[in-house]
C-alpha cells in the first residue's frame, strides 16, 4: 500500500471544498471501520481529507477508500520520542514546511512543562497544514496535541467514542475539561454518551448527537418468516464475548424457552475471555447442544448468519458508572437493516436506537425471565413480524444510514466554518 505520506491540501478555484484534519491515535487500523466510514462520508460530500496520527498499522485500504487515493494522504507522527525526531527531520528538509513551522512555533501558545514543550517542538511541522476544521477522534491525542491544535488556528471538533475501558490510558479531568472547553462540537452517538462524557468531567454547550451510521446497501433486507412445524427459532448476539455484554442471561433465557416447548438455537458471533465460561454454563444447563460459537464473522459471512437468523438479542450490562456501558450497538442498526426483529437491553444507550414495541422491542438487562416472556410475545404474534421487520429497516435508513449521517456531519463542518470565517 501506498504512504504514509506528509502533505498539503490541494488547492481549487472552488475555495468552497472544506479541508478536514482528522487526528487518530492509530489510523489506519482494522478495528475501526467507524473511521473509514467517516472519511468516505467527507469524500462523497465534496470535502478533502487529511489524517494526522500517533500510531499506524499494516491494514489494506478498502478498495472504496482507495479510489479517494486516501492511503496517500495520511501522516504519522510516531508514539516514540525516536520515530518523532526521525519523522521531524525528514519533513523539516522540506523549505516549505520548515518556513511554516518557524511561524507556528512563533505563536504563543507553548506549554508549560519541558516534557510537553519538547513534544510540541517536534512535532509542530505536522500542523502546519491549513484545514477548515480539525476533526479529533481521540481524546489523548487531541489533548496531546491542544497547543499545537490552537496554534494552527482551526477550529476543534472532538468525536467521544464511548469510556475508556478499564486498564487503558486515559487523561485527567482536568485535562479533559480544558480540552472539552475549547472544542467548537462534540459528537457523542446517543444522549446517553453525551451524560456519560459529561460525567467524565467534560464541560460544553456544544454537543451534537450523531449516531455511528452504517453502509445501508452492504445490509441487504431478508426478513425471515416466523418458524412454524417445530423449526427452530434462531436467536443472534453479535460482539465481544466479554461479562459486560451479557450473553449468560440468553442462555439462561434460551433454557425458559426450551423448557417451554419451543425449539430454540443461540448463535453466539465474536470472541473473548467469556467463551468458556458460557460453554460451561450450556453444558451444565443440558443445552450445550443449543448454544452455536462462531467466532468471528465478517463480510458475507456474517451477513449470512443475519439472514440465517429471526430475533438479534443485544443483553449488555448496566454500568455503574466506572466501567464500560454501551452507548449505541451498531449491531442493531446491522440487524435491523437486514429485517431481524430486535430485542435491546435497556442499558446504556441501546433504548435510545429502538422504538419500543415499533421496530424492536427493550427489556431489562440481566433479567431472562422477562427476555424469555418477550421472546413468546413475539412468537405469539406472527401476524405482526412483517411489519416489524420493515419498520426496523425504514427507522435505521431514516437515522442510521451514511449518508444521512455524513449529510449531518458536513452540515455542523460548514456552520462552524462559517461561523469562523466571519470573524
Amino acid at each position: 500500500m501506498s504512504g504514509p505520506a506528509f502533505k498539503a491540501f490541494q488547492t481549487y478555484n472552488n475555495e468552497s471544498t472544506l479541508k478536514i484534519l482528522s487526528l487518530a491515535a492509530m489510523y489506519p487500523s482494522k478495528v475501526q471501520p467507524w473511521m473509514i466510514n467517516h472519511l468516505y462520508q467527507i469524500e462523497q460530500n465534496g470535502g478533502q481529507n487529511r489524517v494526522l496520527s500517533v500510531e499506524t498499522e499494516d491494514y489494506a485500504f478498502d478498495s472504496k477508500l482507495s479510489s479517494y487515493d486516501l492511503a496517500n494522504y495520511y501522516w504519522s507522527m510516531g508514539s516514540h520520542r525516536k520515530d518523532q525526531m526521525a519523522n521531524a527531520l525528514k519533513q523539516l528538509c522540506r523549505p516549505t514546511v520548515a518556513a511554516n513551522t518557524v511561524k507556528l512555533l512563533s505563536k504563543d501558545y507553548w506549554p508549560e512543562s519541558l516534557k510537553k514543550k519538547v513534544m510540541h517542538g517536534l512535532n509542530a511541522y505536522s500542523f502546519t497544514l491549513k484545514p477548515d476544521i480539525i476533526h479529533s477522534h481521540s481524546e489523548i491525542a487531541g489533548s496531546r496535541f491542544l497547543s499545537l491544535i490552537k496554534a494552527n488556528g482551526a477550529p476543534l471538533v472532538h468525536t467521544f467514542h464511548g469510556q475508556t475501558p478499564v486498564g487503558v490510558p486515559s487523561i485527567s479531568v482536568e485535562a479533559r475539561q480544558r480540552y472539552s472547553k475549547y472544542a467548537q462540537a462534540i459528537f457523542v452517538n446517543t444522549q446517553f454518551a453525551k451524560k456519560q462524557y459529561e460525567a467524565l468531567g467534560a464541560q460544553s454547550d456544544n454537543f451534537a448527537i450523531i449516531p455511528q451510521g452504517i453502509e445501508l446497501a452492504q445490509w441487504p433486507f431478508k426478513p425471515s418468516a416466523p418458524p412454524t412445524g417445530g423449526q427452530p427459532l434462531h436467536l443472534l448476539t453479535v460482539g465481544r464475548i466479554v461479562a459486560e455484554k451479557g450473553h449468560r442471561y440468553v442462555i439462561d433465557a434460551l433454557k425458559l424457552l426450551i423448557d417451554s416447548g419451543i425449539n430454540s438455537q443461540y448463535h453466539i458471533v465474536g470472541r473473548g475471555p467469556e467463551s468458556e465460561a458460557l460453554e460451561e454454563q450450556a453444558q451444565r444447563l443440558g443445552i450445550a447442544d443449543r448454544v452455536v460459537f462462531h467466532g468471528v464473522l465478517m463480510g458475507q459471512a456474517l451477513k449470512q448468519q443475519y439472514t440465517n437468523s429471526h430475533i438479534f438479542v443485544l443483553p449488555s450490562l448496566k454500568g455503574d458508572g466506572q466501567e464500560w456501558e454501551e452507548t449505541q450497538g451498531v449491531v442493531i442498526q446491522e440487524a435491523q437493516a437486514s429485517g431481524l426483529l430486535v430485542i435491546g437491553a435497556d442499558s446504556g444507550g441501546i433504548a435510545e436506537c429502538i422504538v419500543d414495541g415499533e421496530n424492536g422491542f427493550v427489556v431489562p438487562d440481566q433479567q431472562p425471565k422477562a427476555l424469555a416472556y418477550k421472546i413468546m410475545e413475539i412468537m405469539n404474534a406472527p401476524d405482526k413480524w412483517q411489519q416489524w421487520q420493515r419498520a426496523g429497516r425504514q427507522w435505521t435508513k431514516n437515522n442510521y444510514d451514511l449518508e444521512v449521517v455524513g449529510y449531518k456531519v458536513f452540515d455542523i463542518y460548514q456552520d462552524i466554518n462559517k461561523r469562523n470565517s466571519s470573524r
